[in-house]
């Protein structure tokens, strides 16, 4: 039985572009498909957020030929630092004693998603539909049949593999009645980027708050990228405070 293609990857996100990047030496021939454009500022994969890359993640990217572009708009994390509010005592980890040259590093999924983009539009073996979006999904004992909607024109393509790539609420895996086990923390990390009046020295430091988790990470230009979490029905609160009310609440959580 013929098929178009050998893989289709549904979703053009970290996940399934390092699927495809990781495949771009193959002999197989991948379909990656993606709703929204890499280039669009609304994109959801790859906007400013700062993702924190642990060390492994770092040499798997960089068997991949992908942390050469990566590297110039990353920082390193030499330091660990990890405390309880209203607790005494705390963690320190450092790189050196490690042996390790970082921790971990910051990137910003901007970033991220370029170098994700130039490789697959370098490959030979990568067709890359975007904007489209799977309106529908067959499965057979042999195959999958994939229904793409480009440009309000549908297309069928067929392969020996499909991966559902689409996020945690993947529509692909909805067509196919693949059920999901949820759990909800009743939390939501609100993200954003802050400037410290002092260098941050390439340290992250994790707080544990009666609200849950916050973290500060070490990022380029002396920013630092904030996670801060918050109950779920206080978060449009926090999202609705001017500068200066957001950064006094920051402080008391996090500590002078």
């Amino acid at each position: 039985m013929s098929h178009d293609f050998d893989i289709i990857i549904v979703g053009g996100g970290a996940v399934g572009a390092a699927l495809a990047c990781a495949l771009k030496n193959s002999k197989l021939k991948i379909a990656v498909i993606e709703a929204v454009s890499p280039k669009a500022d609304i994109q959801p994969s790859y906007d400013d957020r700062g993702l924190s890359i642990s060390l492994s993640s770092k040499n798997i990217l960089d068997n991949l030929g992908l942390w050469q572009n990566i590297s110039p708009h990353s920082n390193p994390i030499k330091h660990i630092h990890v405390s309880d509010q209203h607790h005494f005592g705390f963690v320190r980890m450092d790189a050196e004693s490690m042996n390790v040259s970082a921790l971990g590093y910051i990137v910003l999924a901007r970033e991220l998603g370029k170098a994700f983009m130039q490789t697959i539009e370098a490959a030979e073996n990568i067709s890359f539909f975007c904007p489209a979006s799977v309106t529908a999904v067959e499965i057979s004992a042999l195959s999958a049949s994939v229904t793409v909607n480009i440009d309000g024109v549908d297309k069928i393509i067929s392969s020996k593999l499909l991966v559902a790539a689409d996020g945690a609420e993947s529509r692909t895996r909805d067509m196919l009645g693949i059920k999901a086990s949820v759990e909800d923390y009743q939390q939501v990390a609100i993200v954003s980027n802050v400037l410290p009046q002092r260098p941050h020295l390439n340290t992250a430091y994790e707080r544990f708050t009666e609200t849950g988790p916050l973290a500060l990470l070490p990022h380029s230009q002396q920013r630092c990228v904030l996670v801060f979490t918050v109950a779920a029905n206080e978060a449009e609160k926090y999202l609705q405070m001017d500068e200066q009310g957001f950064l006094d609440v920051l402080l008391e959580r996090f500590g002078r």
